[in-house]
């Protein structure tokens, strides 16, 4: 269905001022992820594989 590849960003300062529309100060970072979508006989199926803090992962699924 479709494939995308993109690089991660650090917000610096101001983190949840940007949620509110306020300016921040944003830098890239080298890391990157990529996702691809395929269709199966059960729907679509999402596989997250990106690294990640020790924990942050399984507490997020965890939540869910």
């Amino acid at each position: 269905m479709g494939r995308g590849y993109g690089f991660g960003k650090v917000i610096l300062f101001g983190e949840h001022f940007v949620v509110h529309g306020v300016p921040g100060i944003v830098s890239a970072i080298d890391s990157a992820t990529e996702a691809e979508v395929k269709k199966t006989p059960n729907g679509i199926t999402i596989k997250d594989e990106r690294r990640g803090s020790k924990g942050y992962t399984e507490e997020k699924r965890r939540s869910r």
